[in-house]
């Protein structure tokens, strides 16, 4: 086994003559990934990877909660603005600023799988069209992995404010945000930081970048938090299902297993409660601020979750049965 650590990053290539046949790799990142393939490594067979996992007795409940505030939310944002992003063109920027303002008109229908549809209304609405297709798919690209999830974490956070709740903003960039500063708590930087600060909130908000739920996600799970948490509207079977069913029913899911959605790894309504839009999101802060059974059996059944298939045991128990069936992750 060949520790994946700094040096394998900076110098790949070196690292390849270690290999032998049957060796196992523990990426912790697309990055990795990438640096090794840059260095010659061989693709595997297509392999998902693990979805994030945790541990139960590091991020265990309190036995007598302190909160602090109300409502976490959980997240970074980017400065997405035109000149931030680097676009110099007066039209590309006309068109990125518009891309953006389309996120703000509409944010419920926003999704990764979206973006491309967001670009077409921009170009639209811009009287603008991009017919260089690499061009094009720079402006999709930067809208799905940077421009759509920080516009949405900043309507999350100003729908919260406007609610009039407790709040804090956990996370890089909020302090250029126009929030009090006040509000805005530094990333932790260990576990027990963590556990600190997602125990201090009645309520733990979190918008995904794209597809897979962000590790702290399992933290707060495993903590026994009671989760809000974006849903993709691509996710969701039916426009017309709740997206918080309550306890006894499970918000369905399309998405394919291999995917390591919110859906495909908590029971969205049962152990998570999930919303596509801000207003969404402060009507259910509103019922679970209000029922406190409801929400401590929301973290409960995150917690039971959690135990039951996302502990480190458990992604360690599909490497070795990957390794049994002679497979590489």
């Amino acid at each position: 086994m060949v520790d994946p650590n700094a040096t394998v990053l900076r110098q790949p290539a070196r690292v390849l003559g270690q290999w032998r046949q049957g060796d196992l790799l523990l990426a912790g990142g697309g990055a990795i990934e990438s640096a090794l393939r840059q260095g010659g490594f061989p693709a595997g067979p297509g392999e998902p990877g693990l979805p994030p996992a945790t541990d139960a007795a590091v991020f265990a409940p309190p036995a007598a909660p302190a909160f602090d505030c109300d409502v976490l939310l959980v997240g970074d944002v980017a400065a997405v603005d035109a000149e931030s992003m680097g676009i110099e063109w007066p039209s590309h920027r006309r068109l990125w600023e518009e891309c953006l303002r389309q996120v703000r008109r509409d944010p419920g229908g926003f999704g990764p799988d979206r973006a491309d549809r967001y670009v077409a209304r921009a170009e639209r609405s811009a009287g603008l069209a991009v017919r260089d297709a690499e061009l094009r798919d720079r402006f999709v690209d930067a809208l799905r992995r940077t421009g759509g999830p920080s516009t949405l974490r900043r309507l999350t956070a100003e729908a919260i404010e406007s609610a009039g709740c407790d709040f804090r903003l956990a996370g890089s960039g909020w302090a250029d945000g126009g929030f009090d500063a006040s509000r805005v708590i530094a990333r932790p930087t260990d576990w027990a930081g963590w556990r600190r600060l997602i125990c201090s909130a009645r309520l733990v908000v979190f918008v995904p970048d794209a597809d897979e739920p962000p590790q702290e996600l399992l933290h707060a799970a495993a903590c026994g938090a009671a989760i809000l948490a974006r849903i993709a509207p691509e996710q969701t079977a039916s426009d017309a299902v709740s997206r918080d069913p309550g306890p006894e029913t499970a918000l369905s899911k399309t998405v394919p297993e291999s995917v390591f959605t919110l859906g495909n790894l908590f029971n969205v309504g049962g152990e998570v409660a999930g919303f596509c839009t801000p207003d969404e999101l402060v009507r259910l802060i509103g019922r679970y601020l209000a029922r406190e059974p409801d929400r401590a059996a929301l973290g409960r059944a995150a917690r039971r979750r959690v135990e039951r298939d996302h502990l480190y045991a458990h992604r360690l128990a599909t490497i070795l049965r990957g390794l049994n069936d002679q497979r590489t992750y």
